[in-house]
């Protein structure tokens, strides 16, 4: 079930204190989504990761399937979960990196308590042309990726 009227997602700046700027200090680069979502005094962003995951929509597993497809013989590295290494893990940001032949991202899920949001931001280094080409290709669909992703996390938490 879903709240009555959902908030949207909206860009926003990182916020100042994450850590993503100091696992990924040097990037070309850098975005944040934010979703309202009742976060509970003892809730950790590592619970985050795991309703995202849990919530990820059937047609988006499918889009990764073709993108690996067509794009891994071309070089790009399979985008899924199992690729995601954790770089650091706090109560209120958990941050991950994957590393492409043709870039390095680091992702992070921060909640911000005060606001009650869920904040996904990302920093990501170009390693060569192939990389930014393929993120200027893609940041259309990648944006509404996120975007469907952070929604679901405002479903219920049974996901009734």
């Amino acid at each position: 079930m879903r709240l009555s009227s959902p908030s949207p997602v909206v860009p926003r700046p990182l916020p100042l204190n994450s850590q993503i700027r100091t696992t990924l200090p040097q990037c070309d680069h850098e975005e944040a989504f934010a979703v309202h979502c009742s976060i509970a005094p003892d809730t950790q962003a590592q619970d985050m990761v795991h309703r995202l995951v849990d919530r990820c929509p059937p047609g988006l597993k499918v889009l990764f399937t073709v993108k690996e497809l067509v794009l891994g013989p071309l070089g790009f590295q399979t985008l899924h979960v199992k690729h995601f290494k954790s770089v650091q893990t706090l109560p209120d940001e958990v941050i991950y990196s994957f590393d492409d032949p043709t870039f390095r991202s680091h992702i992070s899920i921060f909640l911000d308590r005060n606001a009650q949001q869920v904040i996904f931001g990302n920093r990501i280094q170009f390693k060569n042309r192939l990389g930014k080409w393929y993120f200027t290709c893609i940041r259309p669909l990648h944006e509404r990726v996120i975007t469907t992703l952070l929604n679901r996390l405002q479903e219920d938490p049974d996901g009734t």
